[in-house]
């Protein structure tokens, strides 16, 4: 049987950041493990306990220095490296250093693991780790701080060191030690238990504000840095670790004046040192509370947030502390009436397990306690026997906690039995949920997404500008909502609406996004098809809507001058005539043909013809109103309607025509031929009944003008 004190859930061991565990080295099965081994390991506490260490240690290589049969054995690295088997099956290369665990026990072992990739700066702070342990039985709490110091100088090669406290109220600080080197050689300034407010204090402090270690490789060029007091060591390079307790900053451990950059290294090691400083400090506090007096140790025990039950060997309660108290809603005399079968409900599932408190082992159960109004509450609880034959147990109140995990549990469910994706991300957009309707959407099962950054498993395709959207609508209205362009596993494109919702906790920091994805794949597909066949309808009526317009044209127009033909003309003079006759407006028609253009043809060709044709038609054209319609009546004939216009006004218009005509003869092989026209003008009368009327009177003046010489025009009268 193995005699051994348990460890406490709170203690070093199970916070210590390196992997630990404790086994018995006769039987080999393991006695207890801390949290960072089960995390490295991938393992709960319960299955790591049933297991040995031949369940994880490689069979043909056990480390003979933690296998080892003689009580006297040796403590130190095994000589291999070795594998250490995970739960997933994997293996981690690691050295392991086995030591007793207590002098009192030689068959416990206390065996650490390092990492193949930390075996160098983790034994050299272990041994640090190991040096200051050993030095503070000996020694008080200012030599015990400035020996951390010594040693965070020695591990980062830094030569100036300082301890400061801070405050319950986070307000202000104290210094409490400088190193050996920086009192000796390089400070000066006095400043031992000064108080500095943390508002006012410089850069030193960042780890304070920031509640994070917090490097500054170039403090001399740091433009919002302070200053340093008269006599205070020169600073190059600073590195500043908060320590933290309870949720709050207990104190503050900096190094400066490293030869090079401090780094993350720099940081976990003055972390380590820092951390196991202030357990020892708080140790010695304790040691010298209990020693002062039985108050003492009542005001620790009432100053504790869970609760304690002291019992003895029966079950019969012997002590209880305030929080205890208040958690069952009785006084401490009403508890110390009762037992811990009475105040323990009574669960097969969950027996008490007297006999493994009484084997030594620290017993970590959850299970049920009655409060004083009948309620049951639940508890986890930590016990253990302790050296004076009495039972502890360190109750804590975890309703709370097991309600959110029954509403996790019930959301998760819920998560996966919607149709809707619903996705969420960290701070850096790695997946942390991805629930079933995701896995039947994208085809990626959540536990190969998990971690991922959601972008690069979805691929993700923003249209233009979309990006910055999103993140204007995120950081302005903590929501944005639009459709972008995703692919599944096999790379099928998926069409996504998304709904993006930022995530913040109770302090209004960014903490993640949740999205909510609908597959609109083929209503998009849908649309495109819509869209391609809207287009080419839209086509197919432009192509129809030119060739009507460009039939329209043709049947308007003559095919050799270009201008309306005599269908057209007439069409426009039913309608003019009409307007006129109604509200009795003036109208006028020009009827001109081209003078010897019979002998034009007969002497150059029907090609010369056409051009005089179409030079003539253009000239008219060029002098004309946009109102006044040209056409070609036949052969060499053409005629003008001109709406709203006197015969007079005719009359003028075609002085200028037939004046430029005059000079525009067409040159043809050196040749000139002259061109002029004869001209015919009639204007709307008062009592005309049609528009034949109107045709004749110009036609009579046209007839006139080639009587009478040609090259001339003729103005119509009434009474002709």
């Amino acid at each position: 049987m193995v005699h051994m004190k348990v460890v406490q859930p709170e203690s070093v061991f199970n916070r210590h950041p390196l992997p630990m565990w404790i086994h018995d080295r006769q039987t080999f099965a393991f006695l207890e493990v801390n949290e960072k081994l089960l995390t490295v390991l991938g393992y709960d506490r319960f299955e790591f306990l049933r297991m040995k260490t031949g369940d994880i240690l490689p069979q043909n290589k056990p480390p003979p220095l933690s296998l080892n049969s003689n009580p006297d054995f040796p403590s130190g690295h095994s000589p291999a490296l070795l594998q250490i088997r995970c739960k997933d099956g994997s293996f981690l290369q690691v050295h392991v250093l086995s030591v007793p665990w207590e002098d009192d026990n030689p068959v416990a072992v206390l065996v650490t693991l390092l990492l193949l990739r930390d075996v160098s700066l983790e034994s050299r702070t272990l041994e640090a780790r190991l040096r200051i342990s050993e030095f503070s039985h000996s020694h008080s709490l200012d030599e015990l701080l400035r020996k951390t110091l010594d040693e965070s100088e020695a591990l980062t090669g830094s030569t100036i060191g300082f301890f400061h406290f801070v405050e319950e109220d986070q307000k202000t600080v104290f210094l409490q030690n400088w190193s050996t080197n920086t009192l000796k050689n390089m400070c000066t300034a006095d400043g031992k238990l000064q108080h500095y407010s943390i508002d006012l204090a410089g850069v030193w402090v960042d780890c304070i504000r920031l509640a994070r270690p917090v490097i500054h490789n170039d403090y001399p060029n740091l433009k919002i840095k302070k200053g340093l007091p008269p006599g205070h060591a020169h600073l190059s390079r600073i590195l500043t670790v908060p320590i933290f307790r309870g949720g709050m900053i207990v104190a503050v451990l900096g190094v400066g004046n490293k030869p090079t950059d401090y780094d993350e290294n720099d940081v976990l090691a003055v972390n380590l040192l820092a951390d196991l400083a202030w357990d020892i400090n708080l140790a010695k506090r304790v040691e010298e509370t209990l020693r002062a007096s039985e108050s003492s140790y009542r005001s620790v025990m009432d100053q504790a947030s869970d609760g304690i039950f002291i019992a003895d060997l029966s079950g019969r309660y012997l002590d209880v502390n305030r929080a205890g108290c208040e958690m069952l809603g009785y006084t401490r005399e009403e508890v110390l009436r009762e037992s811990m079968q009475t105040l323990a409900v009574n669960d097969k599932s969950t027996p008490l397990r007297f006999a493994e408190l009484m084997e030594g082992k620290t017993v970590i159960s959850e299970r049920e306690m009655i409060h004083k109004d009948g309620r049951r509450i639940s508890v986890e609880i930590s016990a253990k026997k302790l050296d004076d034959g009495r039972l502890q147990g360190i109750v804590r109140d975890i309703t709370e906690r097991k309600n959110e995990e029954e509403r996790v549990r019930y959301l998760a469910n819920v998560m996966n039995r919607i149709s809707s994706v619903v996705i969420s991300t960290d701070v850096e957009l790695r997946i942390t949920q991805w629930n079933r309707a995701a896995e039947e959407l994208y085809g990626w099962k959540e536990s190969e997404v998990i971690g991922r950054v959601i972008d690069e498993v979805c691929q993700t395709e923003f249209q233009e500008n979309q990006r910055q959207e999103a993140h204007y609508d995120l950081t302005h209205e903590k929501r944005w909502q639009g459709e972008l362009k995703q692919h599944h596993r096999d790379g099928r494109e998926l069409w996504i609406a998304a709904s993006n919702t930022l995530l913040e906790d109770e302090r209004g920091i960014y903490i993640g996004n949740v999205t909510i994805n609908h597959d609109i794949t083929k209503r998009k597909r849908a649309e495109d098809d819509l869209r391609r066949a809207k287009n080419a309808i839209e086509e197919i009526n432009t192509a129809l809507q030119r060739a009507f317009e460009r039939e329209q044209l043709a049947s308007r127009t003559d095919g050799l001058t270009g201008i309306f033909n005599r269908r057209y003309f007439f069409e426009l003079l039913d309608y003019e005539f009409s307007v006129s006759a109604r509200y009795q407006r003036p109208m006028s028609i020009v009827m001109f043909d081209i003078d010897h253009f019979k002998q034009i043809n007969d002497t150059h060709g029907h090609m010369v013809g056409d051009e005089v044709l179409k030079l003539v038609a253009e000239t008219a054209r060029s002098q004309l109103r946009d109102a006044d319609v040209l056409a070609r009546y036949g052969g060499d004939e053409f005629v003008i309607l001109l709406p709203n216009s006197h015969a007079q006004d005719a009359e003028f218009v075609f002085k200028r025509v037939h004046k430029k005509l005059l000079s525009s003869n067409l040159k043809m092989r050196d040749q000139e031929i002259p061109i002029s026209i004869s001209v015919g003008i009639a204007n709307y009368q008062p009592g005309m009944e049609t528009t034949s009327q109107l045709v004749q009177q110009a036609d009579q003046a046209l007839y006139a003008a080639k009587n009478s010489g040609r090259s001339r025009i003729v103005v119509s009268d009434e009474e002709d």
